[in-house]
């Protein structure tokens, strides 16, 4: 559902709930910034390697209905998340389904919608719903539903959002270090005639899901104003620009339109790397799709650029990746990033190799380093020819060329 439909229902709610002394929070204030090169990096295509693959087709067994998110388990297992069937597939390491874990429902230990899924390193296998920026998930609780390894209920997370307040708190996603979480939400607090969306950078540790808010970025508007700016819609966050590493450091992107990447300790020190980058223009065509979607009057609401930042990961090196936003990979890759040490140095734009194709499939980095191709599985691919499919790859730097 839009976002511009979810004004208007609102609008229909008699409820009131005030903002009031909800500040901002960012983790990065104050930190002094350190510009990095813009000259273009040397390329490097680093090959992949198939560990296995998994049917999902319509005589797949079991049934499978959308795999949309994966996270790795003990021993090379990985799970993943079926949101249309309301379960999540234990995989083994050779790619065999070993089970099929939880169910669907809202009672204690049940899966109300499965956008991303963690496990815990004591066996807790967890799922919440959510959505991608700029959709809202009515009704959404922010809530992290655990089971334990005999799939019973294991307990609940309150990730986004504050209990009491209208339940709107839409995960856009999240990132896994050990015991700890980091996620992204979008927190909806309705007093008409104004909205506040909250969007915010948590983080959460176990055993119980204690959260401290890194970052908070209210954003208040005129509930009768259906009007849509992009570059106020758009959720820095939400698009995979952050990550937390297995050694405690965060990384964030900061804005939509400049290269600055927020990068740091949970002790609230660090630094914000900036490049002098443009944007990509966008064409014609494309500002005039984001204008459909956005379901805006007029291409004014509509920015002229590209956001300049993709995706922000860690990789097990300690290295940094962060993905140049609107740079198409070479034919035969499926994804490019410029690739980061420690100290902010810029060593190499990665490209990874695989036969897949970009169009038809996504692509997700996961804690382990690994990578995983979910093919097929799009909303409105009516061109993609053949079964559904999902990978788990390796990244090798041996043969990089």
């Amino acid at each position: 559902m839009r976002a511009t439909l979810l004004c208007i229902l609102f609008l229909m709610i008699p409820i009131s709930v005030v903002a009031s002394g909800l500040l901002p929070v960012d983790i990065s204030e104050g930190w002094p910034t350190r510009t990095l090169s813009d000259s273009p990096p040397a390329g490097v295509t680093l090959e992949t390697k198939i560990i296995w693959s998994l049917d999902c087709g319509e005589d797949s067994e079991p049934l499978v209905g959308r795999l949309v998110h994966a996270t790795p388990g003990p021993e090379g297992r990985l799970f993943i998340s079926d949101s249309s069937m309301g379960h999540i597939l234990q995989i083994s390491a050779s790619g065999k389904v070993e089970a099929l874990r939880g169910r669907t429902g809202e009672g204690p230990g049940e899966f109300k919608g499965l956008y991303r899924i963690i496990q815990l390193p004591d066996g807790r296998l967890g799922g919440v719903s959510g959505a991608p920026a700029p959709t809202f998930v009515i009704g959404a609780r922010g809530e992290l539903v655990f089971i334990d390894k005999k799939d019973q209920p294991a307990g609940n997370w309150l990730i986004g959002g504050d209990p009491g307040t209208i339940p709107t708190t839409v995960v856009r996603d999240l990132r896994q270090a050990g015991d700890c979480l980091l996620v992204a939400t979008d927190h909806s607090i309705v007093s008409p005639p104004t909205m506040t969306c909250i969007r915010e950078l948590s983080l959460l540790s176990s055993p119980q899901g204690d959260r401290r808010v890194l970052l908070r970025q209210p954003w208040e508007s005129n509930m009768r104003d259906l009007s849509w700016p992009e570059t106020e819609q758009f959720e820095t966050l939400a698009y995979g620009r952050f990550d937390l590493s297995s050694d405690g450091r965060i990384a964030f992107a900061t804005e939509r339109d400049s290269w600055a990447v927020a990068v740091g300790n949970l002790q609230g020190e660090g630094e914000i790397w900036r490049r002098p980058l443009p944007g990509t223009p966008r064409t014609s065509a494309e500002r005039e799709a984001i204008r459909e979607e956005m379901n805006a009057s007029d291409l004014g609401q509509v920015s002229k650029h590209h956001p300049v930042i993709g995706r922000v990961r860690w990789r097990p090196s300690g290295h940094l990746w962060v993905e140049p936003w609107g740079v198409d990979p070479p034919p035969g890759h499926i994804a490019s990033f410029d690739e980061f040490a420690k100290d902010g140095q810029l060593l190499r734009r990665v490209h990874i190799a695989a036969a897949f194709q970009p169009e038809h499939g996504h692509l997700q980095i996961i804690n382990d380093g690994h990578l995983v191709w979910f093919e097929g599985f799009g909303y409105g691919d009516t061109t993609f020819e053949g079964q559904p499919k999902v990978y788990l790859l390796e990244v090798s730097e041996a043969n990089a060329r």
